[in-house]
């Protein structure tokens, strides 16, 4: 049989199992009943929540000798979670693993569902997997027959999850120990953040519903203020023609598509934000209008923002939380209502320059080595290219900074000398003159770019550290591929520091793209801030052979809230919910 491949013989036991559950208040689950299935023996087992609630652990050994399998594992681990259950040691969440095996790969989603039918395994029809959704979902009290009907379904979902995971291993995907460690890996960072998303982030419930409250008001606040001569909104409605005509009035140059329409998304208004900080104001307001209508935040009984991880959920493998539900997809000021509870602190800690470490280490560049151990690979390469004095600073040379700054982020997006010029409004043979200078003294770096491109399109393949996989094709931007080391393993390296705190018991809110969220008492804030950094600088270590990256940290200890407030977006909420109380 497919699994019984010699990189999975030294599991005694190959358990595929699934529950069904509902939520309770604090966004947690609600365990109504699971199934499991054991491969090499066929076992099977089925359980109610009444019987599953009296077992002090799973009803069958999860030790190193058991292997467990499970498709979007988060929500299996965190039923554990609920019944107080130990984690299995073993653990392979196929959702990872067939995102990472079809990763750039057009499919037409990526549930259980999809991945079965592509490629040819038996799978319920999701109008009838919808209806047991709600159905367990429901609560209250079930008849028998709706019991049988939801063992039935959970048992279906097994069924499917095994036949994907026989076509897995017949497909050799589980064929080398490598690989298998590699999956094991994701298991546990799967198990990591089943905890994560059940300790959620500490939100001032007062706060939020004054501001839920007034939104309306807030909203009308906001445009004014921000909005007040520019004059590009009606009411909440953003015009593009007002918004052109402004562009025009202050004589601000912006991109626009084939089609000669203005282009509009997030990232162009952050290029242009950097160039010409007027525009901040009206950046900030249609992000806080297009994202935070209603302030949806999913925030528990208990005042914790609770919301799904979606691991795996980008090309580079790192998470794709809801930007409306989680606190930190919110626009930056609302962060503000992030607040630790009495007698503890938070600590938000980033690693520094993340990108810029990773491509230094990756491509062995003595150059941009020292210039990333330098503190600032900015000004250091403003300085090696005779643009600034060997002692400027941030703060005495801002715009060759800048200047520099935006030159090699071009560069890790292989933005051409067209694109440069453009974004930094200077003449084309000055953003060429830039590039060639930092060839010039990065050669290694672009060397090793070259050869990875090369090697990609050639293999139709890449790869990160611990085996995050990319397809590539003709159709494969050039600029996904030129990325893809950078952000893939700063997703490996992201997922190794969480697994490495939690195994020193650090309690960790939240991750944030290449950050996480701490809690601890105020008394051991910093010690536990110290070791998510060591456990942060191990990571970077493992990903990048050797080669540390440093990581900053800001504190907020009650009762003050997350960035103090201090933002001025701020002021003006404030105002509105003073004049309302």
């Amino acid at each position: 049989m497919a699994w019984q491949q010699p990189a999975l013989e030294r599991f005694r036991t190959i358990w595929v199992i699934d529950f069904e559950f509902g939520q309770n208040n604090d966004r947690l689950p609600d365990v109504r009943c699971m199934t499991a299935r054991e491969l090499r023996s066929g076992e099977r087992a089925a359980f109610w929540e009444d019987a599953l609630l009296e077992m002090p652990e799973a009803p069958f050994g999860l030790g190193e000798g058991a292997l467990v399998v499970v498709f979007y594992g988060l929500a299996e681990i965190s039923c554990f979670a609920r019944l107080g259950w130990p984690y299995p040691a073993n653990l392979v969440d196929l959702h990872a693993e067939c995102r990472c095996r079809w990763n750039g790969i057009p499919l037409e989603g990526s549930g259980l569902v999809d991945f079965a039918k592509h490629i040819g395994v038996t799978a319920p029809g999701e109008e009838h997997k919808d209806y047991m959704r709600r159905l367990a979902l429901r609560g209250g009290s079930y008849s028998e027959e709706e019991k049988q009907d939801l063992l039935a379904y959970c048992e279906e979902d097994v069924a499917t999850t095994a036949g994907v995971f026989r076509r897995l291993t017949g497909m050799d995907w589980f064929g080398a120990p490598e690989r298998v460690d590699q999956a094991l890996l994701r298991g546990k960072y799967i198990s990591a953040l089943a905890d994560i998303e059940r300790l959620g982030v500490p939100i001032d419930r007062e706060m939020l519903t004054a501001c839920r409250d007034s939104w309306d008001t807030i909203r009308e606040t906001l445009i004014t203020e921000l909005d007040g001569s520019s004059r590009v909104y009606d009411r909440a409605t953003f015009k593009e023609a007002r918004f052109s005509a402004y562009l025009a009035r202050e004589r601000i140059p912006w991109p626009r598509s084939a089609h000669g329409r203005l282009k509009l998304d997030a990232e162009t208004f952050k290029e242009r934000t950097l160039l010409y900080p007027a525009i901040e104001p009206l950046k900030e307001l249609r992000k806080t209008l297009s994202r935070a209508r209603e302030i949806k935040l999913t925030v528990g009984a208990d005042g914790r923002n609770r919301y799904m991880q979606s691991p795996f959920g980008t090309v580079t493998g790192r998470n794709n939380p809801s930007t409306t539900e989680a606190v930190f997809g919110l626009p930056r000021w609302l962060r503000g209502l992030v607040r630790p509870e009495p007698g503890t602190g938070l600590a938000y800690i980033d690693w520094t320059q993340q990108e810029f470490g990773i491509a230094a280490a990756l491509s062995r560049d003595p150059e941009m080595l020292a210039a990333y151990e330098s503190g600032d690979p900015y000004l250091s390469f403003a300085k090696r290219a005779g643009a600034a004095p060997s002692d400027a600073t941030k703060q005495s040379h801002p715009d060759v900074r800048r200047l520099y700054k935006t030159c090699v982020l071009a560069v890790q997006y292989q933005m051409s000398a067209q694109g440069l010029s453009r974004r930094l409004e200077v003449p084309l043979h000055e953003a060429r003159e830039l590039l060639d200078q930092h060839r010039r003294l990065y050669r290694r770096y672009w060397e090793w770019i070259e050869r990875v491109s090369d090697h990609a399109f050639l293999n139709t393949e890449m790869s990160a550290c611990f085996g995050w996989r990319l397809n590539v094709s003709a159709e494969t931007k050039p600029r996904t591929v030129a990325n893809f080391q950078m952000q893939s393993n700063g997703a490996e390296m992201l997922r190794l520091a969480v697994i490495f705190g939690r195994e020193e018991g650090i309690k960790i809110c939240a991750t944030i793209h290449d950050a996480v969220l701490i809690e601890a008492p105020l008394d051991e804030l910093e010690a536990q801030t110290a070791a998510m950094q060591s456990c942060m600088a191990e990571a970077s270590s493992l990903v990048l052979d050797g080669f540390e990256l440093g990581s900053d940290a800001e504190y907020t200890r009650y009762p003050d809230a997350f960035g103090k407030r201090q933002d001025p977006m701020w002021e003006l909420v404030n105002g509105v919910i003073g004049r309302r109380t």
